[in-house]
């Protein structure tokens, strides 16, 4: 079949040895490894068959708490399993560095001696360090019962999607023909197409799409179930779904709990223009039609009840339930770590951006070039010395003006963390005088043409001192 299984990559750990000059024609067979005694204690429930892969993809998997709440292991377990993970941690570190330092005394043999001993060592090395992941899993698996294995390789089941499709077992089982393999493959290679762009980096795998949580690849997930479903028929389907198990939320299988397959996030000044959409007052502005302002309280009601799950995490106790160690550990994963706010902020503002047409984008940007031209200087602001062509002759008088009047809003002698409200009243009238009066100078700098095309960049007028005070939506978890 045309797709390829992927493997765990050893490609630094053959740099390290020089073990890529080895040829197809130069490969000897690897020793066989001696069987741990936890593998020959182990006995798979419900016919599990285990090949290497997968013995270390469902061990890894145990190292995930979201895979670990679902099995609902109990502390004792949990407490095992943790013991078992720093043990293979400390091992491995020991199998990497004795491999560094047979490196590093082999640095400097003739190319032909260090390829000699390459041949002889690192199927060797290689070996012990499979041996020693199988060894580690069984000791995980040991620890599980019966149906919690076969939970576990449902799950694994489902985060392979098509890929499914490679195994012996699953052809045998669901009967598939080559012809029907052929067009699963045909299906695989349509939507690896329109799925791929929208991966980050377009790096493809099939882990990471049936992973992803954005919306446009979950959609493209779905309609190829949906195909494949077809393909299938209905007998088989309900077999598929017995290997499946009920539904598992694989994104959460991602570091970070799916984050890394959430796209790209918002660009700065976009995610600062969407906020604006909290004042009434910009909303009003830019004549939203009905169903667009339904759209983005819908959009503000998911985001708060996301929210509000987020918190309640943090601080609820239910009653006559305590929470296991698993769940603590996940709680404070995930409260403590900003990845989630993250989430439902992006989230949040790419369903803005569904709502929101072309034309709002532009007034938006409008609005907020007329709130920082309050704050920033002139020459200061985004993309102005481009947008007006300024000359150096203008930069250079502009930065003058500038710096004058930055020296006289700070030359008043106010003292602000004593100063009355009568007093913070009046200085900020004053400064509002002196912002005025440096628009007039820096308006007097540009000519005709260029005032013209400040004047469009701007738009009409807008209120921007509706800024000053709070919003009337917050923005959802805003930091």
């Amino acid at each position: 079949m045309p797709r390829l299984i992927s493997w765990i990559s050893l490609g630094l750990v053959v740099d390290l040895v020089g073990a890529s000059i080895l040829t197809a024609q130069e490969k000897v067979a690897e020793p066989a490894a001696e069987e741990s005694p936890a593998k020959a204690k182990f006995v798979p429930a419900a016919n599990i068959r285990l090949d290497a892969a997968k013995t270390v993809r469902l061990a890894k998997l145990l190292e995930n708490l979201y895979v670990l709440n679902e099995l609902n292991v109990s502390d004792d377990v949990y407490a095992q399993l943790n013991e078992v993970q720093q043990q293979e941690r400390a091992e491995s570190s020991r199998l990497t560095d004795e491999l560094m330092h047979k490196s590093q005394a082999d640095r400097r043999l003739p190319f032909a001696k260090l390829a000699e001993k390459t041949r002889s060592f690192f199927p060797a090395y290689k070996a012990r360090k499979s041996a020693m992941e199988e060894s580690f899993a069984f000791q995980r698996f040991g620890l599980l019962t019966g149906p919690q294995l076969v939970r576990l390789e449902q799950i694994d089941f489902q985060d392979h999607g098509l890929d499914v499709f490679l195994a012996d077992d699953v052809i045998k089982t669901l009967q598939l023909t080559t012809d029907e393999r052929r067009k699963l493959d045909e299906i695989y290679d349509t939507y690896v197409a329109k799925i791929k762009p929208l991966l980050y980096l377009s790096l493809y795998t099939e882990v990471k799409a049936v992973r992803s949580i954005r919306p446009e690849v979950v959609a493209l997930i779905q309609e190829r179930a949906a195909k494949t479903n077809e393909l299938l028929g209905k007998e088989r389907v309900e077999k598929l779904t017995e290997l499946r198990g009920k539904t598992f939320d694989v994104s959460r299988l991602e570091p970070f709990g799916g984050f890394a397959t959430r796209g790209p996030i918002t660009p700065p000044a976009t995610a600062r223009l969407l906020d604006l959409i909290q004042y009434e007052a910009v909303r009003k502005d830019l004549k939203l039609t009905p169903e667009e302002e339904a759209a983005i309280a819908a959009a503000r009601a998911k985001a708060e009840k996301s929210g509000a799950e987020l918190e309640r995490m943090a601080t609820e106790v239910l009653p006559g339930k305590e929470l296991s160690e698993v769940q603590r550990a996940l709680r404070t994963q995930e409260v403590a770590n900003d990845y989630q706010r993250i989430h439902i902020r992006q989230n949040y503002q790419t369903e803005l951006g569904k709502v929101l047409k072309i034309s709002h984008l532009k007034r938006l940007e409008q609005i907020d070039l007329q709130y920082w031209r309050r704050l920033r200087p002139f020459i200061a602001l985004p993309g102005i010395p481009n947008e007006l062509d300024l000359t150096a002759e203008q930069l250079t008088k502009l930065s003058a003006i500038e710096s004058d009047f930055h020296t006289k809003r700070l030359g008043g002698g106010f003292e602000g963390f004593d100063a009355s409200p009568e007093e913070v009243k009046k200085e900020i009238e004053r400064r509002r005088k002196l912002k005025k009066q440096e628009e007039i100078q820096v308006l007097e700098v540009l000519n005709a043409e260029q005032r013209q095309k400040l004047k469009e960049l701007q738009g009409p007028p807008f209120d921007v001192s509706i800024f000053d005070a709070p919003a009337t939506l917050p923005i959802p978890l805003a930091k």
